[in-house]
């Protein structure tokens, strides 16, 4: 079975289900304000907004799989890094189900979506991580990629550091 799937029309209550899942046990408490933790997710995680992002042209989305589905990923080609004039394959959401961090599943699927972006001949690929998400950080560095950038993800509430991280795949 392959690890990740690419994830179709007929998924996306699985997709909305598994992403909403992971989201709030990974992020929920550095939400200041859970109104906005919930309209956040909607924003990502409905059903309508995981319709329009999978018809929508240079997003792709993913199941990830072991013996059952365990975590989503969504992948963007040829996305503008901030802060830069160069382009390339985008990690725009990679979330596992609780049970399964830690099991070495999130090095597996890091290094097959590094082996797609070489195949869709991107020339890096990218990411912004929260600066309290500290266990994040460590594991992508641990892959090789350094901080390039940093911006301000900005709630009506809170603000938030964001690092942009990236790794060259030529």
């Amino acid at each position: 079975m392959e690890l990740l799937y690419r994830a179709s029309e007929s998924e996306i209550a699985l997709l909305s289900q598994i992403g909403e899942t992971s989201y709030r046990h990974h992020f929920a408490a550095l939400w200041h304000n859970a109104k906005e933790c919930d309209d956040f997710i909607d924003s990502v995680f409905s059903p309508a907004s995981l319709r329009r992002s999978l018809h929508g042209s240079g997003s792709q989305w993913y199941l990830l799989m072991q013996d059952s589905p365990c975590g989503v990923v969504q992948i963007g080609t040829d996305q503008r890094r901030p802060g830069s004039e160069l382009s390339g394959l985008c990690l725009h959401k990679f979330y596992l189900l609780p049970d399964i961090t830690g099991q070495g599943v999130g090095q597996r699927v890091f290094n097959e979506i590094c082996a797609k972006g070489r195949e869709l001949r991107q020339p890096l690929l990218w990411l912004e991580v929260l600066e309290q998400n500290s266990a994040a950080r460590r594991f992508y560095t641990r892959q090789g990629m350094m901080q390039t950038h940093e911006v301000l993800f900005r709630s009506p509430t809170q603000q938030s550091r964001v690092q942009i991280l990236s790794l060259d795949l030529s």
